[in-house]
């Protein structure tokens, strides 16, 4: 691997990112434990309750928990500059950020006013910190990485995302204050192609080369994808809020650009597996796996989308917006998540323990290997019990009954055992240290 371009000096100690990274599987235990206390009815629409608490358990507990401690790690590895205080705020963000999570999905799927309303100023509170933080440490970066742009860019959509998200929460806290239904849409595309998407983009331009031994993305996918994309965002939005307000038919032109956002994110999961198929090295690599499935899904939603928009009444009867929702979610962006964490988490306890012996000037033998560190079998293992649930769960959303059960028990294992890899890698460092 290549590490010539990365600042590892500037690296924060391992505690910064570590705690979100070894917390966030757990929401996905909780997760499968909803649907099992659910149970099939759960599913039976994207505006139940009991849904919407467990997709804010994977996309807020699973998703975003690993993205914070992930732009912890990489903003000074791959742009050079430090988080302001970084252990101090990561640690504030991700205790509060744990608290707003439980009492969001708690509220939403219970319909508990009480925990929506301790929800709200925790969640605002703790995303406005984190965004504060890293954006104060954007600034200050000087090169032009196309990594770092495009971080600039999911930050903006996470902040829209969250103040739609928040003005949501509270049409649910207080049906009064004007809860709409027709904001929805714009929370999820800024949360989920805005905040998901482009980060996601932005550590695959880096990550991927790296890590998979790949040549590099074309440069003119590089320069211009990202920013295309929330150009894209932002003129869905304006369009959206025109047709609402002012009632202007412009069901149209939103068309348009909702095609131009799917050809988009095909060329990026095209080229993506064009790239790994032509890679240099051939060993199996569960990574690998993870980032198969998760360009696949990607595809598979846009066909989903295009079969969606020509035939909305076949759309209706076999549920495809849940599942899409589905592929988005479980299959892309948790698969991509989970295949780099069986990278960065490795990574991070080979640098720290290299860098601590130095420090000692101890010699550096005896420390594990990245792939000793997680062994190449349980993560194999671990996958395919994830792959299994994800597709059990896509089947379960058209046959339910005993299929929601079975995918909630595959995510309580799939999520556990991922938990229990990534402790498992962390207890090295553990290890070495107190015996340094």
């Amino acid at each position: 691997m290549n590490y010539t371009q990365l600042s590892l000096d500037q690296a924060p100690p391992i505690e910064v990112p570590i705690r979100f990274l070894l917390t966030a599987p757990w929401f996905g235990v909780a997760a499968g434990l909803l649907l099992l206390l659910f149970g099939p009815g759960s599913i039976e629409s994207r505006w139940n309750p009991e849904l919407l608490g467990i997709t804010h358990l994977f996309t807020l507990g699973v998703i975003s928990m690993i993205m914070c401690g992930a732009l912890f790690q990489l903003l000074p590895v791959l742009a050079g500059v430090t988080v302001p205080q970084a252990d101090t705020v990561s640690r504030w963000v991700h205790g509060i950020l744990v608290a707003g999570i439980l009492c969001l999905a708690t509220g939403l799927a219970w319909q508990s006013k009480f925990t929506l309303i301790l929800a709200i100023p925790l969640l605002g509170l703790t995303f406005l910190v984190f965004m504060v933080a890293i954006g104060l440490a954007l600034i200050r970066v000087k090169q032009r990485h196309p990594s770092v742009k495009a971080m600039r860019y999911a930050i903006v959509a996470l902040f829209i995302a969250v103040t739609v998200g928040l003005m949501l929460a509270m049409g649910h806290a207080w049906p009064g204050q004007g809860f709409s239904r027709a904001m929805t849409p714009m929370h999820v595309l800024w949360g989920l192609l805005g905040w998901v998407g482009l980060l996601v983009m932005s550590v695959a331009y880096q990550v991927v080369p790296m890590f998979q031994m790949t040549a590099d993305y074309p440069s003119l996918m590089t320069r211009w994808l990202v920013p295309g994309l929330l150009s894209l965002l932002l003129g869905w939005t304006l369009v959206m809020l025109l047709e609402q307000v002012f009632a202007m038919p412009l069901a149209g032109l939103a068309r348009v650009i909702e095609v131009v956002i799917t050809v988009a994110l095909s060329w990026f999961s095209l080229t993506t597996l064009w790239l790994q198929h032509h890679r240099r090295r051939r060993l199996p690599d569960v990574t690998l796996a993870y980032w198969r499935l998760g360009m696949i899904s990607l595809l598979l939603c846009t066909l989903l989308w295009l079969v969606m928009q020509l035939q909305p009444a076949l759309a209706t009867g076999f549920k495809l917006d849940l599942l899409l929702g589905a592929f988005f979610v479980l299959g892309f962006s948790t698969s991509v998540i989970s295949g780099m964490l069986y990278k960065i988490v490795p990574f991070l306890v080979w640098l720290h323990l290299h860098r601590s012996l130095q420090i000692r000037g101890s010699a550096l033998g005896g420390i594990p290997n990245m792939k000793q560190i997680i062994p190449e079998r349980q993560a194999r293992m671990q996958y395919r019990v994830q792959l299994i649930a994800v597709l059990i769960m896509c089947l379960a959303l058209e046959w339910p009954g005993w299929l929601v059960y079975a995918a909630g028990i595959l995510f309580i294992l799939a999520w556990g055992m991922l938990g229990r890899n990534l402790w498992q890698g962390y207890s090295i460092y553990r290890r070495f240290k107190l015996s340094a």
